[in-house]
């Protein structure tokens, strides 16, 4: 029973000592193909990561695509002061370029994309046009905002008739048209009522006058703002 228990434990322990011998082999296999192939590898993968990752951050995607232009609040087509305030909205931060007869000057819209510039102007007829330029240096259409007439001379304004200080007498006389003359277009009131004025500057006003003295009046304002104004009187009497 003791030899058959000996030749078994025999058996065994040559099974177990095949087995280290396996392990030993493919363990000395398995580290020189690491060795060999799987480290040069590793480096070449962890190589390209750390290039892929180092040229996208500094990558940049060039923008070549212009921003919109400005949008302008309304300006006077006429006026009688030198400045002007042009105010609008565009994209927040970027520079918007403001054009008097082309003459530039550079704003800087604010973090709303609002933007203000008094212009000074030095000619009876002012263009005035505008552009944005973004970061990138991406510039607009240059858009025509408007045109703005200075004019600060008062209008001509002439009383025809009647004639300052002239008497009326008699019934028939009592109803009187006061007729005058003033720059075309302008706002014409006689003791502030508005009168019509014709395409050439013509006016007229009808009125029936009272006993004693009648005082008129007369006020010509044109599209700048400017006014002229005159005073008459007239007399009536049964």
């Amino acid at each position: 029973m003791s030899k058959y228990f000996s030749l078994r434990q025999e058996t065994e322990n040559k099974r177990n000592i095949r087995k280290i011998y396996l392990f030993s082999f493919l363990s000395i296999v398995f580290i020189f193909i690491f060795f060999k192939l799987g480290i040069p590898l590793a480096v070449k993968y962890i190589g390209f990561i750390s290039k892929f990752k180092n040229s996208t951050a500094v990558v940049e995607i060039e923008d070549k695509t212009p921003p919109p232009p400005p949008s302008l609040d309304p300006i006077p087509e006429f006026t009688n002061k030198k400045d002007v305030d042009i105010s609008g909205s565009t994209e927040a931060g970027i520079t918007v370029f403001i054009f008097v007869n082309n003459e530039k000057f550079e704003i800087l819209s604010n973090s709303d994309g609002k933007f203000s510039y008094n212009i000074y102007l030095d000619s009876t007829e002012n263009t005035i046009e505008a552009q944005s330029k973004d970061n990138s240096g991406n510039t607009s259409k240059k858009i025509l905002i408007g045109d703005i007439i200075f004019d600060n001379k008062p209008p001509d304004l002439t009383i025809i008739k009647p004639k300052d200080g002239e008497e009326f007498t008699g019934s028939l006389k009592r109803q009187l048209t006061l007729e005058g003359n003033t720059e075309p277009e302008s706002k014409v009131t006689i003791n502030s009522r508005h009168v019509i004025v014709d395409e050439n500057g013509t006016f007229s006003y009808s009125i029936t006058l009272n006993e004693g003295e009648n005082n008129f009046n007369i006020k010509s304002e044109d599209k700048s703002g400017n006014i002229t104004e005159k005073s008459i009187k007239v007399f009536f009497y049964y």
